[in-house]
């Protein structure tokens, strides 16, 4: 069980450094793959995230605005991530999932701004 954990938790840093590669601008492309998430992080967002990005209300960039997290993300990953750990106007620190790493937090981010239906 370990193993299979430490199996998962590799794939996930190397998926994360793979997508690190990729061009910012890849996310405002409406043709690219959307991102599908493990069943953890699907927990997670499930939990924590959805919570304000799925309502409209809340002034959180929404699941899938490519426009909106395009500009967020035209900043660098690094800043979008250290606002999303550390609080950022509306947005609570961590987003109030205290028990994610940041690279889950990245996974979310990448996810959030490309879903897969």
């Amino acid at each position: 069980m370990i193993r299979i954990a430490f199996n998962l938790l590799i794939t996930l840093i190397f998926s994360l450094q793979i997508s690190a590669c990729s061009p910012v601008s890849d996310v405002k492309n409406t043709k690219a793959e959307p991102i599908k998430i493990s069943t953890e992080l699907s927990a997670i967002y499930q939990r924590s995230c959805k919570n304000c990005h799925e309502v409209e209300a809340t002034g959180a960039p929404l699941l899938g605005d490519k426009e909106r997290w395009h500009t967020i993300l035209e900043k660098g990953m690094d800043i979008a991530l250290d606002r999303a750990m550390s609080g950022y106007q509306g947005m609570p620190a961590f987003g109030q999932c205290f028990e994610c790493s940041p690279e889950q937090i990245k996974a979310l981010i990448i996810y959030m701004s490309n879903p897969s239906k």
